[in-house]
């Protein structure tokens, strides 16, 4: 009879970031055959899904009845909750009521950890973003090593009658092959995987992370200035790379490509992007006239007043061309000044 209090430190050592929800280590249900509201054993993991529509808002918005329950089941209803962008909710460390009827005993509550990983669950294309299932597969993967090698099911597996339930909606046998490539490096006791880190399945790199989610991340790397094979490996340049990336961003250096990465690697290549188009110069023709309507004036003076709006300038009938202080043309958006100018001068 157990509860499961060291299920933050598990999941964190994998370097996954944990939430603790409060009060998690002494909640559990409590019944007449457990009125500790512990569990017996973790022989396996069940894999769920929440069903909660996209319309609910936030990163787990499904936390409150996972941990409270409905009303027609008690909660907890998991002992962990998996968000949309990876980060795991620790819930409960006793038993959660997620299981149900099931095929046999050895899969029913008492004897298995459940996870609640958000996601609708009807084939919505927002349903298990890669950053998600990554780290969905990782926590298994500690989860498992951790609790002696327990099996890892979907619930649809297990439940009873056969078709009861459809959650998780992604293929477990899959999914299994990608726990089973998962590189915890050094884990509990001193055991390590560096002697089959050639075993990871098709499409996969030894640490959980799809090869097509690595190429994309190289791609946005080399938008920021640097000089990667996109090839989907995670080589020593990509290593480097990464960590270069996460130390200027003041994230933890360990060349890992995981949720809190991607997002300041979106974040940096849409700002360069955006910074770029700015400074997009064009050279204008030669003869230049900034207009309104069909009213046409000269050529604005060399660094005149102007405002540069997304590169391409603002059309109000004819184009807006000013010519800045470095001699450049750009196309520039009006201003009550130049717009005043060129009526005069109309």
């Amino acid at each position: 009879m157990v509860m499961l209090t060291d299920l933050a430190r598990v999941l964190r050592a994998a370097g996954l970031k944990v939430v603790e929800v409060d009060g998690w280590k002494t909640r559990g249900y409590r019944h007449r055959a457990r009125p500790n509201g512990d569990v017996v054993d973790v022989r396996g993991i069940v894999c769920h899904h929440t069903a909660t529509p996209w319309s609910a808002t936030g990163n787990y918005p499904s936390l409150r009845i996972v941990r409270d329950g409905r009303s027609d089941v008690p909660g907890p209803l998991a002992q962990l909750g998996l968000g949309r962008d990876g980060t795991w909710y620790v819930i409960a460390a006793g038993f959660a009521n997620h299981a149900g009827k099931v095929r046999d005993d050895g899969y029913g509550s008492s004897h298995t950890l459940g996870i609640e990983a958000e996601a609708a669950g009807t084939g919505d294309p927002r349903d298990w973003p890669e950053e998600q299932v990554a780290s969905y597969a990782r926590g298994v993967a500690a989860l498992q090593a951790h609790y002696s090698g327990a099996w890892v099911k979907g619930h649809k597996e297990i439940c009873a009658p056969v078709g009861r339930k459809i959650d998780p909606s992604f293929d477990m046998a899959a999914f299994r092959k990608r726990v089973a490539g998962v590189d915890l490096g050094e884990r509990e006791g001193g055991a390590s995987r560096d002697d089959d880190r050639d075993a990871a399945p098709a499409g996969w790199d030894n640490r959980g992370y799809s090869k097509a989610w690595i190429s994309t991340q190289q791609a946005k790397l080399n938008r920021l200035g640097y000089d990667l094979v996109v090839d989907g490996k995670r080589g020593p340049a990509t290593i480097a790379a990464t960590k270069s990336f996460q130390a200027t961003h003041r994230l933890t250096q360990d060349g890992i490509p995981g949720p809190a990465t991607a997002k300041k690697l979106d974040a940096a290549v849409a700002a360069r992007a955006k910074a770029k188009h700015h400074r997009r110069t064009t050279t204008a023709p030669t003869h230049v006239y900034a207009g309104i309507g069909t009213k046409r004036g000269r050529l604005l003076p060399k660094g005149y007043p102007f405002t540069v709006v997304n590169g391409s300038g603002t059309k109000v009938g004819k184009t807006w061309w000013v010519q800045t202080t470095a001699g450049n043309w750009v196309r520039g958006a009006k201003t009550t000044k130049a717009k005043t100018a060129t009526k005069k001068k109309g």
